[in-house]
């Protein structure tokens, strides 16, 4: 007797109502961790993109530095070159 439900019995398949329920929260679990992960991916990307900006900001700089650093070496060496001609 329990193979064939009644009329009085409820339905044991769900209403249309209890799919689009459980779609959207499935749906709507899903956005939420896909959004997590997506602002978890993009904060990476942004300490990359700032470590990069930063090197670049400051590699001009550097750069300027070492020329400057390099041609006060080689005016030294030429004046102590110098120094040691004429001491002989």
């Amino acid at each position: 007797m329990k193979d064939h439900p009644q009329e009085n019995e409820p339905s044991k398949q769900p209403t249309c109502r209890q799919v689009c329920t459980a779609f959207f929260g499935e749906l709507v679990g899903q956005l939420v961790l896909f959004g997590a992960f997506f602002l978890i991916a993009n904060v990476y990307f942004a300490y990359v993109a700032f470590g990069v900006g930063a090197l670049f900001l400051v590699l001009p700089f550097a750069m300027l530095i070492y020329y400057a650093a390099r041609k006060y070496v080689e005016k030294q060496r030429m004046n102590d070159s110098n120094h040691e001609l004429n001491e002989i």
